[in-house]
Order: structure tokens, then C-alpha cells, then sequence
């Protein structure tokens, strides 16, 4: 006895799809009506009457025609959302498509309205260079050429205005590829230094007194077609002055011959806020004694040994004086010079039978209790008057009179002097000394 008539549950079902398996309805009308028929003779074991069994089936159920329609739709749901899901992304491709279609439509609109404003312009420079070019032939001059790039520099003393400075070298030098390759050229009577044509790139230069004084270095870069023209105000050439230099030493160090050695820095001088340097050394020493005092500009060591010569003396650092003993030197008035590191010093001695380069002041530097650590260090690889008192000085001499310089000296200094004369004392030096 079938519990339901399967036309009955096939009923439920949608209408037939395209992508539907051919069997599906049929294994779904199978499947749930065997499952009806068993739990009708279920029903059936616990009363005889059919129709209260069936109705009991039905209440468990519910309506067969719609439990085949859920099963349907269930088996089909992944083929159903994928084909809503395709035609919602062929949609919105769609949608793109016109959308880009547009974007195209107005960019090419664009281009075209942009080609059409630069044929304008291209045809009103045309225009334009044609009407020039019958204007020259009308007027019957041609243009000249443009000039190549060139380098001028004008120099002036004292302000921007002022007189020419003549007679002063420029040294001038292309950076890049040849750093060493450089020009000179003197300032005539109008204070121009003209370098004539010279290739694009970049340049510096520095300019010469003939008082030996050197400006700073001035870089600029030259471009196509640009006839460069710097100016350079240069100080005013600077008066003579006698200086005298001395050195604050007691007497009776004096009178042993002890004097200063001091390390004396290039002049310097400043114009419009540029600092102009003396073409010096960049070291150079003054040895001042009670007699006079020398410049010493490359001072030659020597050096004794205890054991080398006869003679017991200590191995220590000895200093050549190669300037003159003067009282007064003429120097520049306006420049300015500084004196920095000082040291005590005092005519050396030497054991019976030394041969040194030169017996003329030579000196001898006081040091604190010299030791091994002390002599090992060369003093030809750094300065005469390392490791020595710390002195910062600057003197400007003035024109007119005698400037006299007297730099200090410290009693710290002083006690040593004392202390290694009187270990190591010495005879009453002469002026020959």
C-alpha cells in the first residue's frame, strides 16, 4: 500500500532546468516516498486504523509535495548562486565597460581640443618669426651671434666705489676634471683681471696683494653665454711700524741667557666682513732673549744622546736659530697677529768633542724633569712648542711709534727655569751665544 501517489509528490517540484541531472526528481520522489512508506508501517504496528497512521505520518513530516520541493532546491542551491552570482559580476562588468567607454570618449575629446590649441599657438609663434624674419630683411641687419661665456673680476680698495686696485694677481682655477690647472692674471690700471673666454663649469679664485696678503677663496659657476663679472673689495695697503718684542722674564734668568719660544701665527686682516690671510708659513717661531729677539720659520733639531758623545749629557731637544738677533722690526700696522704656545729656553751646552751643525743660539728647551716618555717623542713630527704653556695673544701694531709686544710669562714656567738651571747650571752667556 503506497502512502502517497508519486504524480502527487512531483507536483511540488519547479519547472524542469537546462542544468538540472536528469535522474534528480525521479531519486527525490523514490527517496521520499520510502521513507513515508516506512513510517507508515511504523504507524500501522502501533494502530490499525490507516487513516489516523497516515494522518500521524503527515503531522511528523509535513506536506510531501513541499518536502520534495525543499529537497530539490536544496540538491540545486550551489548551481542556483553560482549563475545569479555570474550574472550579477556580468552586470556590473557591463557597467565598467560603459563607464571606461566614456572615460575614452572624453579623454580623446581632450586630446583633441589640446592637439587643436597647440596648432593654434604653433601657428601664431609661426605667425610670429615670420613677420621677425621679414622685418630683418626689410630692415637689412642680421642678428648677432651670442658671445661665449667669459670671466672679468673687478677689484677695488676699500669699498665697492673706491679706487682701482692695480697690480694685484688673481689666481683663478676650474673645479672638475683638472683641479690643478689654474690661470693668473694682475689687475691693470682700471683694477680688472680679465680671464677672456672660458668653458661652463664651476670656478674659484683668490686674489694677491702685493703686500703678501691672500683673500679668501670665492666660488661661482659659469653658465652658457654669461659674461661673469665679480668684484672684490681689497684692503688698503697698510703703513710700516716698528715693533720691539719682549718677554716678561726676571732678571736673573735673564742673565743666564734664558729667553721665550713662542709659535707666531700668520697676519691676518679683515675687509667688508672677509678675513684676508698673510702669505706666511703656516707655522713660524720667535726665540726671544734679553739682547733681541729672531724668527725662526723651519727650526732644525738635533739631538744628544748620554753614551753617543763624551760627555754625560742627557738626551734632549735642541733648537737652531737661522734669523738674526734684531731689538725692532718694521712691520705692517693694521694686520693683526696672534702668538700662541710658549716655552722657556736657554743656550745649549755641549760635552767635550760634540760636532753640531751649528754653534750659533742654539737652544736648549726647559722641560719638567725630562724622562724617557718625555724625550721618546720626536719633536719632528709635530710642533717646537707642543706640550707647553697654553698662550693666546693677538698684537696690531700702529704706525707712528714703537709698539713694544711684552708677553707673559707664567710663574709655573718660571719655577721650572729655575729648577733645571739650578740641576744643570750654566755659565754667563755672551751675545755670540
Amino acid at each position: 500500500m503506497a502512502f502517497v501517489d508519486a504524480r502527487e509528490l512531483s507536483a511540488g517540484f519547479p519547472p524542469p532546468r537546462d542544468d538540472e541531472p536528469p535522474s534528480l526528481r525521479q531519486d527525490i520522489v523514490d527517496e521520499l516516498a520510502d521513507h513515508l512508506h516506512c513510517a507508515l508501517r511504523r504507524e500501522l504496528l502501533a494502530t490499525p486504523d490507516v487513516v489516523a497512521a497516515r494522518k500521524r505520518v503527515i503531522e511528523r513530516f509535513g506536506d510531501p509535495g513541499q518536502i520534495a520541493r525543499t529537497l530539490w532546491t536544496q540538491a540545486m542551491w550551489s548551481k542556483i548562486m553560482s549563475q545569479r552570482f555570474m550574472l550579477a559580476v556580468m552586470g556590473l562588468m557591463a557597467v565598467v565597460c560603459f563607464a571606461l567607454a566614456g572615460v575614452a570618449a572624453w579623454a580623446v575629446q581632450q586630446q583633441r581640443t589640446a592637439a587643436a590649441q597647440q596648432q593654434q599657438a604653433l601657428a601664431e609663434v609661426m605667425e610670429r618669426v615670420a613677420r621677425l624674419a621679414e622685418a630683418k630683411v626689410s630692415s637689412g641687419t642680421n642678428a648677432a651671434p651670442p658671445a661665449p661665456s667669459s670671466i672679468r673680476v673687478q677689484l677695488t680698495v676699500g669699498s665697492p666705489n673706491g679706487a682701482p686696485a692695480s697690480d694685484h694677481p688673481v689666481v683663478l682655477r676650474q673645479l672638475g676634471f683638472d683641479p690643478g690647472k689654474t690661470a693668473t692674471e694682475d689687475s691693470n690700471e682700471k683694477g680688472v683681471a680679465d680671464f677672456g673666454y672660458c668653458d661652463v663649469g664651476r670656478y674659484e679664485f683668490t686674489v694677491k696683494t702685493p703686500w703678501e696678503f691672500t683673500s679668501p677663496v670665492t666660488q661661482f659657476r659659469l653658465d652658457p653665454y654669461v659674461a661673469h663679472v665679480a668684484t672684490v673689495v681689497c684692503p688698503a695697503t697698510p703703513e710700516v711700524a716698528n715693533v720691539s718684542i719682549t718677554a716678561a722674564i726676571p732678571e736673573d734668568l735673564k742673565k743666564l741667557g734664558v729667553g721665550a719660544l713662542v709659535r707666531l701665527n700668520p697676519g691676518t686682516v679683515t675687509q667688508d666682513e672677509h678675513t684676508w690671510t698673510e702669505r706666511a708659513p703656516s707655522l713660524r717661531y720667535l726665540v726671544v732673549r734679553p739682547e733681541g729677539w729672531e724668527i725662526v720659520y723651519s727650526p732644525h733639531e738635533q739631538s744628544v744622546s748620554e753614551g753617543s758623545r763624551k760627555g754625560d749629557l742627557p738626551r734632549r731637544w735642541h733648537i737652531i736659530g737661522i734669523g738674526t738677533l734684531q731689538r725692532a722690526h718694521r712691520w705692517l700696522a693694521g694686520p693683526q697677529y696672534s702668538v700662541q704656545g710658549l716655552r722657556l729656553v736657554v743656550p745649549a751646552t755641549f760635552p767635550p768633542g760634540f760636532q753640531g751643525r751649528n754653534r750659533t743660539r742654539t737652544y736648549e728647551q726647559i722641560v719638567p724633569k725630562p724622562d724617557d716618555k718625555w724625550e721618546s717623542e720626536p719633536w719632528q713630527r709635530g710642533d717646537p712648542t707642543a706640550r707647553t704653556h697654553s698662550l693666546d695673544l693677538a698684537f696690531v701694531a700702529e704706525p707712528g711709534k714703537l709698539n713694544e709686544w711684552v708677553i707673559p710669562v707664567p710663574e709655573e714656567l718660571i719655577r721650572e727655569a729655575r729648577e733645571f738651571l739650578k740641576e744643570n747650571p750654566r755659565p754667563t752667556p755672551t751675545d755670540e751665544q
